[in-house]
């Protein structure tokens, strides 16, 4: 490069970056050029001489990144003498006095040196003196120090890149360059040039000098304990991962104690400056990075330490964090160091036991520093981050978590006297921090929810006085509400999730703390209802809203915690302590549940009142009302869990017959005899308990066996209550929280749980003799009197709590009361969003009441899908409880069942909540069908009186199950009916405006229904409701409403859920033809709705054939004048002149060579012509895909709107469950010739492939869906594919070809699949038509035949196999013959795919594939269907390797492919040789991996 080289980039680059005064074609021929200097390792030098001579801030960065882009993109092609001299002419540059550290330009030539020393370090020994030029920038004064200490740190930056997703490990080249980063001194010589320079700096006479070095230094020392020493990648979250692994060698140096007091020295000493604006507390400053320092150091390995310098450790860790905490030094200026200091001493308990932290003394001063320090943090809502105050409460949470477990190690009572010392303090501070966490969360979301008032916000926060609150003594934040607790949910439950294990540590203190919070704040609400109710004017209207924004929100936040604290998940309670527990969740659950009554009612009035019911949740300006209500829903999910265990707890004596198991019993004459055997039934009092004889075998004695006797039903829960023995806990109500004596809590309590003493009540010891009977046989697994007793109080002290919510609640009827109470909450939601839309008919998926609507849905889905282990005592094992046969309990549910019509929920009715519509109809049929299988689930505390009789029927009878299913489809049966009257008379009334609404709905609720049968018994109920004549609606909606999408959509998903037969539910007899028809039709329905869309994507393509040929003319200009100038060359193919602005007089010409433009693609741009007989498809990779003339290209393929996209996507899956789904013989077709099959699968792959390759595949579900149903047909179908159109094939094969270099493994493994199945069976066609002396079939008969497959073919045919290869010879002859008239009208089909695959294997560009194997499979059949670009691929990669690398890189490669050198001149071969492909593909594999390695 020269001068006037040099000026003419620097002019392109500013005219790329700076953009003033520039056309689109000037940029694009600049971008032209300037994109070739960073093609290729050849241009090093001219970029090099750019970043030398160059004035010009643009060329010094253009240079800059083109150097590392062909380092990183082609690496091998730089010889090591170029690395060499790169490294040093680096270094020169950077060591010059023009350099500035914080210039961006600077920081690029950093990254390329960096990027320079770390792929090289393993290979070129001579680039690791980069360490030794380093110590001398640190020596060349303050401004070499401090870019040397950058350079450092970009370098132990640059080795920890590289790092795949999700799991975050290296790559496996920088996994070994990191690993011989550590291990060849290169991180011991960093760290150590670190330490030393941060001890020089902080130690100089001239610290305002080298207060920017000692930053740097700190910033180097923290990016080295930083490293991933283990090379396994962490997470902040992930504790033991977390761990910092430093080598033994650095802890003299840093893992003692006077380290760690050195950096608490330097931290006190940052704010210890005579003026604050020296001050730096920003995340880069020294004090922020000295405390991260010290975080990381807290977490070091255990094994690096002995227990005398640990301990000493941990008493400097203490004394310094107690220091900082109280005296809050710097923390009021900086923001950083407040995180970074909540950081730290969470990372303490992460890595200290609890009891090792008790230890020294200095525990109980840094626990009491920590109280008031949370406390303060807490209250300072406005200032401090909530990520901050994450870190604290996790804190807490960590060390009182393991105070159970100690307690019972150490057998200490709590109310004992003396508590060890690690129990000292907890007890006094934990529920402060409870109390101060939830009242102050409770604040800011009253604040915030005033200030997003729609009217007079900042006025309302001066009325209440929220303005001026939570400010604390530190922060420095905006003072506004950065962090809504409420408008991050999923931030919020992260919080909670620590908060219940607090809560619980002394649940009385904390429950009544919360129950006093929430019953202010319900009164609060109360009252300003009352006032809004009574029509206030002006201020007084003003105060009612922010009174009950403020009560609202604060209502909802503490409905969180309630439902956190109530679902938590409680370890190592003992039997004493689980009552105390029940009873305080009662009493929390309680005051949800009133609150939801007490709403209910008030909207009641509201609604008497001819106002809308949801004023009092969407109204008043406020977003608090709504927000409340998904409070309230997350607290149903939460109670889901204690309400399944108490019920399982209640109806464990009940397991109904289905549990029954068949064992041995052995009675005492020593027979073995089969028994149906209950665990835990017993002879109720007075039930009569009757035995039964049994003979054993003919002519022998009459021997006897006492059976165990039926239980009688047991008592309903209002029984329980009544009937209470005098000492049951049922007996009793629970307390009220103010009269709670929080002495006695046992919460999280000791292990020395009081034993029940249950073994001395001997009351039912003559249970088993009721009635005089003598027991005869010895019954296994039995109960003795003391367990069943315990289980008969557990049960009434279960009940006993379920009622005393309900009573507190005010409502009648016990827990099935409270069910009620959750249902109608749920479903009054989904009523309440239709009188928001009567005014606001503008509804999305973000605003209130449909996301509302859309939770209230989700978690009735999940209470009707959850199942949960539950524990329901000693003497029973855990076992799963369904909460969809707990929700049969409700009366809400069991009438919606009984009349599940969509006009109860009137939003649900538009078309565009279809979605929720048939999540809902999915819900109510899930419950339907498990009403259905277990018949008592409507009143499961009752047992049938037969439930246990060996002859009964354990299941609902048929009659009832149909009576139950057809009253609950009724509604659709009526407007199905209605629809095939309509049919039947004049079909084209179906398009009336007044039925579409119907027809939608409709399809939305069979498609719910349909989707929620996971059974064959579910979906024969189905079946027999569409068939014979409803089945046939859905072809004549489908040709009626093709070009409506609106119907289309949800009619393709209906037919897509009834073909799919998921977990074989669809089971037909073998007398019954019902998988037949159910194919068939559905292939009809396919055919309806892609027809009409083919024939009018034909005429669309009609119409834009003049567009095309204009285009196509003006192309062809532009191509034959593509060394013209640009101007010169446009205004020929244009035919008119074109201004100096690139515009032409003629629009209409300029909008034809815009899309002549558009339609070349990157032809355009590049200077190296085109060929006329190709046209070229170019991904984003740059992996070019040749495919014949008319495939592709403008005017011939129209690309489909994205309706039209979606109906083909869902076609798509459609096809391909029905081809997977086993119901119906697809053989049976052909045999008849009925061609369903073969026009189904014609038009959909036609529809699907009507837009070019690209756009299709530019679609993610799109081309999942093709890619597999391609896979699908070419390993069963491969004759139907190849049987297809050559355009149609083409497209095909493009379609995969885009597919492979898509860089998704779950989209190029099946399409590397497809190829592979394609290619072989084009090899097999070829070797069936080649005879057995090698010519075209028509050797001498007398030859051996070499091909194994022929000899085998001519004598068994495979067309009825179960497995393996069914194609017979003639059809592969057939094959033949159409791969040639593919090959004719596409030449490069194969070559094109062949080098894609091997492009995308071997690139250097490309990381190691994840799913190498799977692309290494279609190499072999590829190079047999193409070799002749198999040895154009072959020259083309070895002439790309470096000088010395060739030859060893062309003797490997030779050696793995020669072994194909027979196939490819003798087609007959091709079969044997093709056995060997998977041994084949492993060594490539291995080859490759080889190949990487250099």
């Amino acid at each position: 490069m020269d001068a006037s080289e040099l000026n003419k980039l620097e002019s392109l680059c500013a005219l790329l970056y700076s953009g003033q005064n520039a056309t689109l074609i000037e940029k694009l021929e600049a971008q032209r050029w300037l994109l070739r200097l960073q093609s290729s390792a050849q241009y090093l030098p001219q970029l090099q001489y750019t970043l030398e001579n160059s004035t010009s801030q643009y060329a010094l960065l253009y240079a800059s990144k083109g150097l590392l882009l062909i380092l990183s993109k082609d690496w091998r092609n730089v010889t090591s003498s170029q690395r060499v001299h790169l490294q040093q002419f680096l270094l020169r540059r950077l060591a010059s006095s023009s350099s500035d550290p914080n210039d961006f330009v600077t920081k690029a030539t950093i990254q390329v040196l960096c990027r320079l020393t770390k792929l090289g370090w393993v290979s070129d020994p001579e680039l690791r003196r980069l360490m030794n030029e380093i110590v001398q920038f640190l020596h060349a004064g303050a401004q070499h120090a401090i870019l040397g200490l950058r350079i450092l740190t970009d370098l132990i930056t640059e080795f920890e890149l590289g790092r795949t997703e999700p799991n975050g490990r290296l790559d496996p080249e920088g996994r070994q360059a990191a690993q011989a980063f550590r291990e060849q001194d290169g991180l011991s010589r960093a760290f150590m040039l670190a330490l030393k320079t941060v001890n020089q700096a902080f130690s100089s006479q001239e610290p305002a000098r080298d207060r920017p070095i000692l930053r740097e230094a700190l910033k180097t020392l923290q990016t080295c304990l930083a490293y991933d020493f283990v090379g396994t990648g962490y997470s902040e979250s992930d504790d033991v991962v977390a761990c910092l692994y430093i080598p033994i060698e650095w802890t003299k140096d840093i893992a003692n104690a006077n380290a760690l007091r050195l950096l608490f020295q330097i931290y006190n000493a940052q704010w210890q400056v005579q003026n604050e604006s020296e001050i730096d507390g920003s995340e880069d400053g020294a004090a922020s990075m000295a405390l991260q320092c010290i975080a990381l150091l807290a977490s070091t390995r255990r094994s690096v330490f002995e227990e005398s310098t640990r301990h000493e450790f941990l008493v400097a860790l203490l004394e310094g964090s107690t220091q900082l905490m109280k005296e809050k030094t710097g923390l009021s200026h900086s923001d950083a160091c407040l995180h970074h200091l909540c950081r730290l001493l969470s990372r303490m308990k992460s890595h200290f036991q609890l009891v090792e932290l008790a230890k020294p003394p200095q525990y109980q001063l840094w626990l009491e520093a920590l109280a008031q320090f949370t406390e303060e943090t807490l209250a300072a809502w406005r200032t401090v981050s909530t990520r901050s105050v994450h870190y604290l409460v996790r804190l807490w949470s960590a060390l009182v978590l393991p105070t159970p477990y100690l307690r019972i190690r150490e057998g200490v009572n709590r109310d004992g006297m003396n508590q060890p010392g690690y129990l000292r303090g907890l007890d006094q501070y934990v529920p402060r921090v409870v109390q101060a966490f939830v009242s102050t969360r409770a604040d800011m979301c009253s604040a915030a929810a005033l200030e997003e008032l729609d009217e007079g916000g900042e006025a309302a926060s001066e009325l209440l006085g929220t303005s001026r609150q939570g400010f604390g003594s530190f922060g420095r934040g905006s003072g506004g509400i950065e962090d809504n607790p409420l408008d991050d949910e999923g931030m919020l439950l992260e919080q909670l999730t620590p908060l219940s294990t607090l809560a619980r540590f002394r649940y009385g203190y904390s429950a009544s703390g919360v129950g006093e919070l929430f019953l202010t704040a319900v009164n609060e609400r109360a009252q300003a209802v009352t006032a809004l109710l009574s029509n206030p004017q002006g201020q007084t209207l003003l105060m009612a809203k922010c009174r009950l924004a403020d009560s609202q929100a604060r209502l909802a936040f503490l409905s969180y915690v309630v439902g956190a604290i109530v679902g938590g998940h409680v370890t190592r309670v003992s039997a004493r302590a689980i009552e105390r527990l029940e009873e305080l969740n009662a009493e929390l659950a309680a005051l949800v549940f009133k609150m939801v009554t007490d709403s209910q009612r008030t909207e009641d009035v509201i609604a008497s009142r001819g106002e809308s019911p949801a004023a009092l949740i969407f109204g008043f300006g406020s977003n608090a009302g709504w927000r409340l209500e998904l409070a309230t829903l997350y607290f149903f999910r939460c109670f889901q869990t204690l309400y399944i265990e108490s019920r399982a707890r209640e109806d464990e004596a009940e397991r109904p017959a289905r549990d029954r198991s068949v064992e041995l019993v052995d009675d005492y004459s020593g027979y073995m005899n089969f028994a149906f055997l209950r665990r835990g039934a017993m002879v109720p009092n007075g039930a009569g308990g009757a035995t039964t004889s049994l003979m054993i075998g003919p002519g022998s004695e009459m021997r006897s066996m006492q059976l165990r006797s039926l239980p009688a039903p047991s008592p309903s829960l209002d029984r329980l209550n009544q009937t209470g023995s005098s000492g049951s806990s049922g007996a009793s109500s629970t307390r009220a929280i103010a009269d709670k004596q929080p002495d006695n809590d046992t919460g999280m309590s000791d292990g020395n749980a009081d034993n029940n003493n249950s073994s001395s009540n001997n009351s039912n010891n003559n249970n088993n003799n009721n009635g005089g009977m003598k027991q005869q046989g010895l019954l296994v697994d039995e109960l003795s009197a003391s367990e069943i007793k315990s289980e008969e109080e557990n049960n009434a002290r279960v009940a006993a709590m379920q009622h005393s919510i309900a009573a507190r609640v005010g409502v009648q009827g016990g827990d099935r009361a409270l069910l009620d109470v959750a249902m109608r909450r749920i479903f009054g939601l989904l009523q309440f969003a239709q009188h928001v839309n009567e005014r606001n008919a503008q509804l999305d998926d973000s605003s209130a009441p449909v996301m509302l609507v859309q939770r209230a849905l989700s978690v009735l889905y999940q209470l009707s899908m959850g199942v949960t282990i539950v524990h329901t005592g000693k003497v029973h094992t855990p076992r799963l409880m369904s909460s969809g046969r707990l929700l049969l309990e409700s009366e809400v549910i069991q009438d919606l069942l009984q009349n599940p019509s969509a006009e109860r929920f009137p939003l649900l009715r538009e078309p565009k909540h279809g979605r929720a519509r048939t999540f809902l109809m999915a819900t109510l049929s899930k419950l339907l069908y498990t009403q259905t299988r277990y018949p008592s689930s409507q009143n499961s505390s009752q047992v049938p009186e037969n439930m246990f009789d060996v002859n009964a029927n354990m299941y609902t009878s048929h009659d009832q199950v149909e009576e139950r299913f057809v009253s609950f489809m009724q509604p659709m049966t009526e407007v199905a009916d209605g629809l095939l009257r309509i049919v039947n008379s004049n079909s084209n009334d179906l398009r009336n405006p007044s039925l579409i609404g119907p027809t939608i709905g409709l399809l939305r609720d069979l498609r719910g229904v349909i989707s929620s049968a996971s059974a064959a018994r579910e979906f024969e109920l189905i079946f027999s409701w569409f068939y014979p004549n409803r089945i046939t609606l859905l072809a004549v909606l489908a040709s009626t409403f093709h070009d409506n999408f609106e119907v289309m959509v949800p009619l393709l998903k209906l037919l897509s859920e009834l073909v799919h037969n998921r977990g074989s539910r669809i089971v037909f007899p073998s007398l019954s033809a019902g998988g037949l028809i159910l194919f068939r039709e559905a292939a009809r329905v396919l055919v309806a709705f892609c027809t009409p869309q083919l024939q009018a994507l034909e005429r669309t393509r009609e119409a834009q054939r003049t567009r095309h040929e204009k285009r196509e003319a003006i192309r062809s200009k532009l191509v034959d004048n593509m060394n013209n100038p640009v101007m010169e060359s446009l205004s020929q193919a244009l035919g008119t002149e074109i201004g100096s602005n690139g515009t032409s007089n003629d629009p209409l010409s300029m909008q034809a060579l815009q899309e002549a433009v558009i339609a070349m693609g990157e032809e355009f741009l590049s200077s190296s012509g085109s060929s006329s007989d190709k046209k070229k498809v170019e991904n984003m990779n740059g992996t070019v895909i040749d495919v014949g003339p008319g495939a592709i290209g403008p005017g011939i393929t129209v690309d489909l709107e994205e309706p039209q996209q979606k109906c083909s996507r869902v076609c798509l899956i459609t096809l391909s469950r029905m081809l997977n789904g086993r119901y119906a013989p697809l053989g049976t077709f052909q045999l008849f010739g009925d061609s369903c099959l073969l026009d189904a699968r014609r038009v959909t792959l036609e529809l699907a492939l009507a837009s070019s390759p690209k756009h299709t595949m530019s679609f993610p579900k799109m081309s999942k869906a093709l890619v597999s149903l391609l896979n699908q047909l070419s390993e069963k179908f491969v004759i139907a594919l190849v049987d297809l159109s050559p355009s149609l094939f083409a497209r095909i094969m493009c379609c995969l070809g885009e597919a492979l270099v898509s860089g998704n493994a779950q989209l190029s493994s099946p399409a590397a699949s497809a190829v592979e199945s394609i290619a072989i069976f084009r090899c097999r066609a070829a070797a069936a038509v080649h005879g057995p002396s090698g010519d075209d079939g028509k050797g001498d008969g007398n030859a051996v035949d070499t091909d194994p497959l022929r000899r085998v073919r001519a004598v068994l045919n495979p067309e009825h196999r179960s497995r393996g290869d069914t194609t017979s010879l003639e059809e592969y002859r057939r094959a033949a013959l159409l791969f040639q008239e593919h090959e004719r009208a596409h030449p490069n089909l194969f070559s094109s795919l062949l080098a894609v695959v091997m492009d995308q294997l071997f690139s250097s560009a490309s990381t190691e594939l994840p799913n190498q194997w799977s692309m290494a499979k279609p190499i072999m059949p590829l190079i047999f269907c193409a070799p002749a670009e198999f040895e154009k691929q072959r020259q083309q990669f070895l002439s790309a390797q470096s000088a010395v690398r060739e030859p060893r890189i062309r003797e490997a490669y030779d050696a793995l492919f020669t072994k194909l050198g027979p196939a490819l001149s003798n087609p007959a071969l091709f079969n044997v040789v093709l056995r060997s492909n998977d041994t084949f593909a492993k060594e490539l594999c291995t080859f490759n991996r080889e190949l990487r390695r250099e």
